[in-house]
């Protein structure tokens, strides 16, 4: 035996080893492994394991792989029958599991008891069989494990509950305020969603605040049928001066999202110190063959990570990471709150029949202001739709002018897309006459900043946003994680504000548009008297 080839048989025989250690035990006990041999792993180690698992799959298996982690995959198409088949042949199924009683189907036979209409119900069930890509023995083996983890964090009288921000402790929302995951507001190329997962900022009392926290955040993500069906995409930081190793709440949180009805479609591990790769060869090693050939890994500074993130479809300007590296948490924290607020007045019942979305969609156009919604990849879509009738909208008279926005409505929408607005942690579609006045002002807004000749000026494309909530209608709060701070009183206070209703000569409201002193130092008299004039342009039309 060659060199070679007795040094790619040690490195076998060490994996061997290193993944088959006692994980119950170690899960039971919350310890974690501490081989030193996780420490001198390289990178060329860990790619001779990934080729390995990859060399093992079929050409077919390989390709839809590839494809997933690049955001070029296709989601499975649901017919009633398909679903039907599906569900059948996992009641079946958890029926089996249910007669061979063991320890880890009390749980689930608690909850059957609790309410069953819950536990057999069509939504949930669907959760648990697109997470494991329609696999049914697969499914119901999830979901028993699901039920016996709640069971562990909740407690039985929240088996068949919605899990809530009340139902967490007092250290558990600190730990999910700290921000170590986050949910992205925007869908990668794919249409997946993002979660941001923080190592710097992972804070935690006790495991378990940590465990709790991320099922909680994990479920609201899962409230969006999207997300279900297409999956998600985890991108996991740990640069800047706060980096660390921290095996333990790597441990808990793979142990706690195995058990999840969440399929993630890729995982990806950004570090910028070699001392971190012991983090990546844990979590590898941790990980299945399925999920550790969907694991990437981007060494280097926060910009060339960045770069490399991008290659896969993921939305790099979105992600809560700093210039310097260092972990970002603010709009975080601002959007727990809004969201704890939403679950309030749910539960007051001023929320019923309101469809609430956790995650435009890639179609969908959103209504505000702010660089990330102008970036969204919807709104891009939709004003390159409005500049295709721009021109028309110009000569066209006022019923005229009303049909070609609602033609533009419906364009929008047969395409996919929805108009939405702003509400709590999340966005409501508005109905079609919202939609079409929003069509109208961002053509006139269009119109007349083409015709000012300024190219750079402020874009309110969008049109304005709903309000929050009374509290924060006074405050002009917008969607924390998709506005940015502004450079201006101005812009903070007209963030929120409607466009006034008459339409404004062309000419005049140009000439308002294109002037740089309209801003805050324009003192309070001549607002007033350009307000006046604009109103009376409007009511000449």
């Amino acid at each position: 035996m060659n060199s070679s080839s007795k040094s790619s048989f040690e490195l076998e025989e060490r994996f061997k080893r290193l993944l088959t250690r006692p994980t119950d035990e170690i899960e039971t006990k919350h310890r974690i492994w501490e081989d030193a041999g996780l420490d001198n792993l390289t990178q060329k180690d860990l790619d001779v394991l990934v080729a390995k698992d990859m060399n093992a799959l079929t050409h077919t298996d390989r390709e839809e792989i590839l494809q997933e982690l690049h955001g070029v995959g296709d989601a499975i198409e649901e017919t009633p029958e398909f679903i039907l088949q599906h569900r059948l042949l996992l009641d079946a199924e958890l029926s089996t599991l249910a007669s061979r009683w063991s320890s880890k189907t009390g749980a689930f036979e608690r909850a059957r008891q609790q309410n069953f209409a819950y536990v057999s119900s069509e939504d949930f069930q669907l959760m648990f069989l697109r997470a494991t890509k329609w696999d049914v023995k697969d499914a119901a083996t999830r979901m028993t494990a699901f039920f016996e983890t709640k069971e562990q964090l909740f407690g039985t009288s929240k088996l068949t509950q919605r899990i809530e921000m009340s139902d967490l402790s007092k250290e558990d929302r600190k730990t999910l305020e700290s921000g170590f995951i986050q949910l992205l507001p925007v869908r990668d190329s794919a249409g997946r969603a993002v979660l941001a997962v923080m190592i710097p900022l992972i804070t935690y009392k006790e495991i378990e605040n940590l465990k709790r926290a991320y099922f909680y955040l994990n479920m609201v993500a899962l409230e969006d049928v999207e997300t279900q069906r297409k999956g998600m995409i985890s991108v996991g930081f740990n640069m800047g001066q706060s980096r660390r190793v921290d095996r333990r709440a790597v441990f808990s949180l793979h142990t706690t999202h195995s058990v999840l009805p969440l399929r993630l479609a890729s995982a990806h591990y950004s570090f910028d110190d070699l001392t971190l790769r012991v983090m990546l060869a844990f979590f590898m090693l941790l990980a299945n063959v399925a999920m550790r050939v969907r694991i990437r890994s981007h060494y280097g500074d926060p910009k060339s990570v960045l770069y490399q993130l991008s290659t896969y479809g993921i939305p790099v300007s979105s992600l809560p990471i700093a210039d310097d590296g260092e972990s970002k948490s603010k709009y975080h924290r601002q959007w727990v709150k809004l969201r704890a607020e939403e679950e309030r007045q749910r539960n007051f019942g001023r929320l019923v029949g309101a469809s609430l979305v956790v995650i435009p969609g890639r179609l969908d156009v959103l209504l505000g202001r702010g660089k990330p919604i102008q970036e969204h990849i919807g709104n891009l879509r939709y004003l390159a739709l409005l500049d295709t009738y721009q021109y028309e909208y110009q000569i066209l008279k006022k019923f005229e002018k009303q049909a070609l926005c609602d033609r533009i409505v419906d364009m929008v929408e047969g395409y996919g897309g929805r108009f939405l607005k702003q509400e709590y942690a999340g966005w409501v579609r508005v109905d079609h006459v919202v939609a079409r006045d929003k069509v109208a002002h961002a053509l006139r807004t269009r119109i007349a900043i083409s015709a000012s000749g300024k190219a750079d000026a402020p874009q309110e494309t969008m049109g304005s946003n709903s309000k929050l909530s009374p509290k924060d209608e006074a405050s002009g709060r917008v969607h924390p994680s998709l506005s940015e701070k502004p450079s201006t009183r101005s812009t903070e206070s007209l963030a929120l504000t409607d466009p006034p209703s008459p339409q404004p000569n062309l000419a005049k409201s140009t000439e308002l548009l294109g002037s740089n002193k309209w801003n805050d130092e324009t003192p309070a008299a001549e607002h007033k008297l350009k307000r006046q004039k604009n109103e009376e342009y409007g009511r000449m039309d």
